[in-house]
């Protein structure tokens, strides 16, 4: 009989051969394996299939579930590890209690690594029953680490990872519709979730109990402590970033009336972007530090630092969008474009600060009497009740085509508006001082409109006229 290559505990050794060489070539081999795999004096056991194997440890279990058994996977050692179900080409390195397993549902946990640490799971656990996949998943050591799926519908958290760390979980939770949270990272911490139906590409650099829930895909939360970013299971938080600090948020899972991608909060206590005063989708606020400051429903808000500071559009202004705050406390930037500086509060935000906006509009071919607005369209400049402002306009004007082309104009108006309940009404006598102009008919008027400080502009019928007004206020309510 000739000699041939056969499979024993996984090794390929030579069989059938003759002669007192060949005979113990085969035993020196089988020897090899006998020590290397698994045996029951240690209380290891492996299913049918030989291509699996454990190298050492107690109680370590390679098996079949009811949806198939593993192949080419690979327990080094430790105790009570288990790998169980479609877990193909996985592997537990160490430790105690590990599990890559896919017990019920349709699930599969090829090509994962649990490396070593306590209880830590890729897959299914107990009676959990779900679909899709944690393929190429690695826990690298830890405790009580978790990569799984929840729900029936076709969830994916494949590729990712939890470094370490200890009660760490990424889930991908289809509880409402099919998940994803492929690709996701957690290098370690404690109980820093990922969990969601869209969370793919997240992650949780470290700290504690920090939180990427929902449609938050592409988030990054760097460390700290109670961060959040999670805008409800409705609106997203896309592409969003806290890098650290206490327990600050983006979104807001109670109250949400649109979208909040892109925003980022650096770090500081307490900061908070969201989106709750008027249905549609903001993006790209930020926030550096400082505590308790908050942008609500302001595309592209930012507030350095400080504290008690907000960004917000007010009961009449439905845009405060590009509104800024360097710092300081207790500022309210209101309107679209704002700056706003305060150093403190009478009783309520904003209700004793500076601000400056600027308004444009384009007039052309036209000589009547035309509004300046902060977005150059529609959004003004409105008081709330029991306001009181000091205004300084500075106007310029260029002729930009037609018959006054390259001229241009200048203009400085001073004075002061109030507003009691629905009056609004200037104080005394608006000061307007000519600064220098090419076009006498050019022309800037200030007046009380409603509820709001009206600028207006006279151009000339054959040009084309930009205008710029810088606004400053000194602002006091009560």
């Amino acid at each position: 009989m000739a000699s041939v290559l056969a499979t024993y505990k996984g090794l390929y050794i030579v069989t059938g051969a003759t002669g007192d060489g060949g005979l113990a070539l085969t035993s020196n081999f089988q020897t090899i394996a006998d020590k290397l795999y698994t045996t029951s004096s240690y209380n290891n056991s492996i299913g049918t299939d030989t291509s699996n194997s454990i190298l050492s440890g107690f109680n370590n279990i390679i098996s079949a579930s009811s949806l198939g058994e593993p192949q080419y996977s690979v327990i080094v050692g430790g105790q009570n590890n288990y790998i169980h179900g479609l877990a193909s080409w996985a592997c537990i390195g160490s430790g105690y209690g590990n599990r890559i397993t896919c017990e019920t549902g349709t699930l599969t946990s090829h090509h994962s690594l649990i490396d070593g640490g306590f209880g830590n799971v890729i897959g299914t656990y107990g009676s959990d029953t779900c679909r899709g996949d944690v393929n190429g998943c690695v826990i690298g050591g830890g405790q009580s680490n978790y990569i799984t799926l929840i729900g029936s519908t076709l969830n994916q958290a494949r590729y990712s990872t939890i470094s370490g760390g200890y009660s760490n979980s990424i889930i991908a939770n289809g509880s409402i519709g099919t998940a994803d949270a492929e690709s996701t990272t957690i290098g370690g911490g404690e109980s820093n979730v990922i969990n969601g139906i869209s969370v793919a590409y997240s992650t949780i650099g470290g700290g504690k109990s920090n939180v990427i829930r929902n449609i938050g895909g592409g988030s990054s939360i760097i460390g700290g402590s109670l961060n959040v970013v999670n805008n409800g299971s409705v609106y997203e938080a896309y592409w969003s970033v806290i890098g650290g600090g206490y327990s600050n948020q983006i979104g807001d899972v109670n109250a949400s009336l649109g979208n909040v991608n892109f925003s980022s909060i650096l770090g500081g206590e307490a900061n908070w972007i969201k989106n709750t005063l008027f249905s549609g989708n903001i993006s790209w606020s930020a926030i550096g530090g400082g505590a308790g400051n908050l942008i609500d429903s302001a595309n592209a808000g930012f507030i350095g630092g400080g504290k008690s500071n907000a960004v917000r559009p007010n009961d009449y202004v439905f845009s405060a969008d590009y509104a800024f705050i360097a710092g300081g406390y207790y500022g309210l930037a209101d309107h679209y474009g704002q700056f706003a500086q305060a150093s403190g509060r009478f009783a309520s935000i904003g209700d004793a600060q500076t601000t400056v906006s600027v308004a444009r509009i384009t007039t052309t071919n036209t000589a009547s009497v035309t509004e300046m607005f902060l977005d150059g369209a529609s959004v003004r400049l409105t008081l709330l009740d029991a306001d009181a402002w000091f205004f300084n306009i500075m106007v310029v004007a260029r002729g930009t085509a037609g018959t006054n082309d390259n001229s241009a104009g200048g203009w400085e108006l001073k004075g002061v508006i109030k507003r009691i309940d629905t009056t609004t009404s200037l104080v005394g006598t608006v000061t307007k001082t000519i600064i220098g102009e090419d076009i006498g008919a050019w022309d800037v008027n200030v007046d009380a409109q409603d509820h709001y400080l009206r600028i207006q502009v006279t151009g000339d019928a054959t040009s084309t006229i930009h205008w710029v007004a810088r606004i400053q206020m000194v602002e006091v309510n009560g």
